[in-house]
């Protein structure tokens, strides 16, 4: 599941698969085999991830988290969850330090 909440990140930056492949320095089969969940992410490109979209790593767990409670929300429910959190997570990217 940490595929399906790292390709919404992704997704939810605007950038494609090649652009992320290209910013983590790996191929462009590696982000898409992790996004469909064909392959686990190591920690090292997870922390990678925390850096290119400025998320911290916690946050990239629990959106994961969330996602994976089935039953709890519906399908759309949880996609609308997902954008709540990313929009957050813009947000408070664009605060100054």
């Amino acid at each position: 599941m940490i595929g399906e909440a790292l390709k919404r990140i992704r997704k939810g930056n605007g950038w494609t698969v090649q652009v992320t492949a290209d910013k983590l320095g790996v191929s462009k089969s590696h982000v898409s085999e992790i996004e469909n969940g064909k392959k686990s992410p190591s920690y090292e490109l997870l922390k990678s991830y925390s850096k290119e979209f400025d998320i911290p790593l916690s946050s990239l767990f629990f959106f994961e988290e969330t996602l994976e409670r089935d039953g709890r929300f519906s399908g759309a429910a949880r996609k609308m969850l997902g954008r709540a959190i990313l929009q957050l997570l813009e947000t408070d990217k664009e605060k100054p330090s």
